[in-house]
């Protein structure tokens, strides 16, 4: 086995590290003292530069191009029938993708567009791909240079938690998405879902959560298991009519001498808000945001993203309150 020997000055390795090493592990091997070749890979192309050194550079690819049926697995988890066939969803952004691997979620595949610079820190192979392909693969309107398929993962209910969110039948995912970001946001990091809500795990859910769907709990639990679910805890119901959120007789009935008693807050279907069925269930309280007195309008009601939002904000105060006074 020869002995690796520095064979470019430090500016001209260091170079080559920045532009290839997360696609590609540079080896060093000794050759004849007239020639060496210097191999650039990047997908199927590979440009040969003849030197006059005694070593060659040899680049062994850890890069793969994508191929024609890998892209056909990935657009099936567009539908959520394949999604929980093969466990797994998509993950869409840079950003996004970093806070999945960050909170440790296990990342199946990862698919890049040629020419961009790689996320560092996965193991696992980097596929790259030209923009239409991305385009074919992705559903957003604007495709990302980035995406990635996840291993779907589910957590335990934490009845220490204070704050629960749950949607009964809400279906948009740009809806949902938003509020799984607030909640995250916010520091309330479990959620219920009704039957005939939107999949958690469909792509605009996961796009429009920003990556708090990777620390937010989310649990699909049907109807008739809410009333022993939602046990000892206030039941509060978004509705256009009710007490203020925002009441002293509400604050007096959520706040206890060991802070805010635990609550779950739910927010109905966009256009039908709460299903009766839900109201016949359990015991509840419903409670509305206030128009404001001196402003006239016509808007009917809220975005519910927006409405949980609000309602989020004064809740979390309370939490937050409580807390600082119990110490």
């Amino acid at each position: 086995m020869p002995s690796l020997r520095p064979l470019f000055s430090s500016t001209t390795i260091l170079f080559f590290q920045t532009r290839y090493s997360p696609w590609s592990r540079l080896l060093l091997t000794e050759q004849d003292e007239n020639a060496a070749a210097i191999a650039i890979a990047k997908g199927k192309i590979c440009n040969t530069l003849h030197v006059n050194f005694l070593f060659r550079l040899t680049l062994e690819l850890v890069m793969s191009t994508l191929s024609l049926s890998q892209v056909k697995q990935i657009r099936a988890l567009h539908s959520k029938k394949y999604r929980d066939k093969h466990n797994a969803f998509l993950v869409e952004g840079r950003k996004s993708i970093e806070e999945f691997v960050k909170e440790g979620w296990c990342c199946l595949q990862y698919v890049v567009q040629d020419s961009t610079q790689p996320i560092d820190g996965l193991d696992q192979e980097i596929y790259i791909t030209d923009c239409k392909t991305m385009k074919s693969i992705s559903v957003l309107s604007s495709a990302s240079n980035h995406l990635a398929v996840f291993q779907r993962k589910y957590s335990e209910m934490n009845t220490a938690l204070r704050i629960w969110v749950a949607l009964d039948q809400l279906q948009d995912p740009g809806n949902l998405g938003t509020i799984i970001r607030t909640m995250d946001w916010f520091g309330c990091h479990h959620l219920v879902l009704s039957e005939g809500c939107v999949d958690v795990f469909n792509p605009k859910v996961v796009q429009a959560s920003m990556g708090s769907l990777s620390r937010v709990s989310v649990h699909q639990i049907a109807r008739e298991e809410w009333k022993d679910l939602f046990d000892n805890r206030h039941i509060l119901f978004a509705d256009l009519e009710g007490l203020s959120f925002t009441s002293p007789e509400l604050t007096n009935h959520l706040i206890t001498p060991m802070g805010l008693h635990p609550l779950v807050l739910v927010m109905g279907n966009e256009g039908n808000g709460i299903h009766p069925s839900t109201r016949a269930l359990v015991d509840y309280t419903s409670i509305t945001i206030p128009r404001g007195v001196s402003v006239k309008s016509n808007v009917e009601s809220l975005n519910a993203a927006m409405a949980t939002g609000i309602m989020l904000a004064h809740f979390s105060s309370m939490r937050d309150s409580g807390k600082a006074n119990s110490h």
